[in-house]
């Protein structure tokens, strides 16, 4: 079994671990609710699809037409990830319809919305091509992965969506294979390698270098599964090693408990070996007390049996005594009322009493000699009483008949002569008669005496004994006591007596003493059980707060200079744009006059709900040549673009750029606008170089050089290219 100090060494590691995978738990939630967020929010697609989608989970009725995003009903394995997104192209963010009604209605709804343009897949016009005949021979070719709806995982509703765009597309590992594959099937087959290289029906080829944006919405659903997984490993992990570390504090239990088992038996122990020491001490002290006692009894007895008549005074010092042990049984109690705590002093005062008991026991056994003493004289003079009654029987019977001798000598005088020798012997007899009933008066006095004494002595015995049982039971109580109080300081306190002696105070007072320790007792209840490690956790509490405030002073400063940053930053930002905005203002004036040939164009900024340049909202005001100045939302489509070229030209006139692509900006512009345009544009470039997309002619006209795109055989772009400058020299 392992020990305390392994048990408590291993709960800390554990707590360690788990306090670190609670931080990986938390940055792999946030992680997962990163990814999560992202993905509902629709992160990386189009911006009409991204709100179309957002509204679905909002509106039920357009969440009702909807299946889905193709690109998040599929599940891709992330080997043929790049190969399947390249295979689908701008059909991954296809959205999923049933019919064509359902696709009508979403149209109009962005139309209402201003969303943009999505593209619509329903399910009723999808016409699946998958390989038919020969062309199944592919799938056995070397280095042919199989058909890419074979290799993807979805939802069998989405079946017709899928063999619709990707089953007849076949994936390959390599554009070696790709190639000979190609040929071999006639450019029959759509084919899609590992890197994305796509050889479409027809002969296309299509490939280069690979799109950051690869591995994006198809990888999406799989970063969350990953995510999850990894969150679900780490709860795991920590459910692991809270079960080892409850494992580790159940055996620490144990073993605390075991150590608290032995250390009771241990003080058991060590109670009753202290116990066994003072019975020997005592019993040691009681032999000698006796031997003393026997000693001095033995000197006493000859004394006490020639001494009978003292027998009272003796009987008076036990009345003296039984007050003295009285009194000592007063006093004890009332110390032993007032604190229940054991002391050298209440030992005292045990031993005296034990020693006063003991002395009553002695003066008790001499009283019994005595009083067996009495009962053999006693019985001696009853003995000498009986003989003496005898010999007054005698008496008696020899008075009587003397008597009656003498009643006859009485009766017959003239017949009777006594002698002087008779008279003589009859005085003797009659002194004797007077002598023995003298003698008899006074041993009967003696025997009631005798016997009135022993029942007194009886009595006093009898009392004393009583006395003797009640003391004794006072002082096995107060033994028990004894022991129970250091039973109680030994459970309560881990002392032994002797232990205890030394923490004695001599001015301590035991009245009110009960009282102070119910209220320490109170208080340490109220701290609660103790912790044996609350000093470590302490300790690495206090070091770990030490850190993370040092680790938020220092965040604390970083966010102080991020916003110092941020308020430079900002304040630069708001004069910059204040002097841009009102440089732009001004050319924004000049271009529109130059544009419009006339009139007057201004940039305001709206302040309204916000005291922020930055924030502010920016109306244009318009006023073409013989109209009234007006926002830009109340004038015609023509002088609304002409006004937005105006501000284009106005920005650009800032800070001139060395070339500048126009795809088709004057496409809303009548003829007359279109010149005023192209003039415009002619001077223009004298600052910059302008590529225009456009298919108006005057804009043509104006320009230096016209490249034009023609297909002279099928499926073969040429661009031709004309400088006006030399074909004018040519044409001279």
């Amino acid at each position: 079994m392992s020990t305390k100090l392994e048990n408590q060494e291993a709960i800390q590691s554990y707590a360690e671990d788990i306090v670190s995978l609670n931080s990986k738990l938390g940055l792999a939630q946030g992680n997962l609710n990163l990814l999560t967020s992202i993905k509902n929010e629709y992160s990386g697609y189009q911006d009409a699809v991204k709100r179309l989608m957002q509204d679905s989970k909002h509106d039920p009725v357009i969440g009702s037409k909807i299946w889905g995003v193709l690109a998040e009903v599929i599940t891709v394995p992330s080997d043929f990830e790049a190969a399947i997104e390249y295979a689908l192209g701008g059909a991954m963010q296809n959205v999923l319809v049933e019919t064509e009604r359902d696709a009508s209605d979403l149209i109009n709804y962005l139309k209402q919305k201003g969303y943009g343009r999505v593209t619509f897949r329903p399910l009723t016009s999808c016409r699946p091509r998958p390989l038919t005949g020969e062309n199944r021979g592919v799938l056995t070719e070397p280095g042919c992965y199989g058909l890419a709806s074979d290799l993807i995982k979805y939802d069998k509703k989405f079946d017709g969506f899928v063999q619709t765009l990707l089953g007849g597309t076949v994936v390959v590992n390599n554009i070696d294979n790709a190639i000979r594959i190609f040929k071999k099937y006639n450019q029959s087959i759509k084919i899609v390698t590992l890197d994305g290289e796509i050889f479409s029906r027809g002969g296309e080829i299509t490939g280069g270098s690979r799109r950051s944006q690869t591995q994006g919405l198809l990888a999406q659903e799989k970063k969350i599964e990953q995510a999850q997984a990894n969150l679900e490993k780490i709860k795991n992990n920590i459910a692991l090693l809270n079960n080892q570390r409850a494992e580790r504090e159940q055996e620490l239990k144990d073993l605390t408990d075991k150590i608290e088992q032995l250390n009771q038996e241990i003080s058991e122990l060590r109670i009753e070996n202290s116990l066994n020491e003072d019975k020997s001490k005592q019993a040691y002290e009681v032999t000698q007390s006796l031997q003393e006692e026997i000693s001095k009894n033995a000197e006493e007895y000859e004394i006490v049996k020639a001494r009978i008549k003292e027998l009272e005074e003796k009987i008076s010092s036990i009345d003296e005594l039984e007050k003295v042990v009285a009194e000592k049984k007063e006093e004890y109690t009332s110390m032993l009322e007032s604190s229940k705590n054991v002391s050298s002093e209440q030992k005292s005062e045990r031993e005296v009493m034990a020693e006063q008991v003991t002395e009553i026991r002695v003066k008790l056994a001499g009283h019994k000699s005595i009083l067996d003493a009495c009962d053999q004289d006693l019985f001696r003079y009853r003995r000498e009483r009986e003989t003496l009654e005898d010999e007054k029987l005698d008496v008696i019977a020899a008075l009587k008949l003397e008597q009656q001798n003498l009643d006859n000598i009485t009766n017959a005088p003239e017949k009777t002569t006594f002698s002087k020798e008779d008279e003589a012997r009859i005085a003797a007899l009659e002194k004797q008669i007077a002598d023995l009933n003298v003698r008899k008066r006074t041993i009967s006095d003696e025997i009631v005496s005798l016997d009135q004494e022993k029942t007194r002595i009886t009595d006093e015995r009898m009392a004393v004994n009583e006395k003797k049982v009640r003391d004794e039971n006072m002082l096995e109580n107060v033994d028990i006591e004894m022991r129970t109080q250091q039973q109680h300081i030994l459970e309560e306190y881990d002392l032994t007596y002797a232990s205890a002696v030394e923490f004695k105070d001599p001015e301590f007072k035991a009245y009110g003493a009960l009282t102070v320790i119910s209220d320490l007792k109170k208080s340490i209840n109220r701290l609660g059980d103790v912790n044996p490690l609350a000093l470590q956790t302490l300790k690495e509490t206090e070091e770990r707060l030490q850190e993370q405030t040092t680790y938020r002073d220092d965040i604390q400063k970083a966010y102080d200079d991020i916003v110092t940053i941020i308020n430079e930053l900002t304040g630069e930002m708001q004069t910059k744009f204040s002097d841009a905005f009102d440089q732009i203002s001004e050319n924004f004036k000049d271009v529109f006059q130059q544009l419009f040939g006339g009139g007057k164009g201004e940039l305001r900024l709206n302040m309204q709900d916000t005291d922020d340049v930055l924030e502010a909202g920016i109306d244009i005001y318009a006023q073409p040549p013989g109209k009234k100045l007006q926002n830009i939302s109340l004038l015609s489509g023509g002088e609304q673009a002409l006004t937005a070229i105006s501000i284009l030209f106005a920005i650009l006139k800032l800070k001139p750029m060395p070339f500048c692509v126009l795809d088709e900006i004057e496409a809303a512009l009548d003829d007359a606008n279109v010149n005023l345009f192209a003039e415009f544009l002619k001077k223009f470039s004298d600052y910059t170089q302008f590529i225009v997309i456009t298919h108006r002619k005057p804009t043509m006209r104006h320009a230096d050089t016209i490249f034009g795109v023609t297909m002279e055989e099928k499926g073969v772009t040429k661009i031709v290219s004309i400088e006006f400058e030399e074909a004018a020299k040519h044409a001279k």
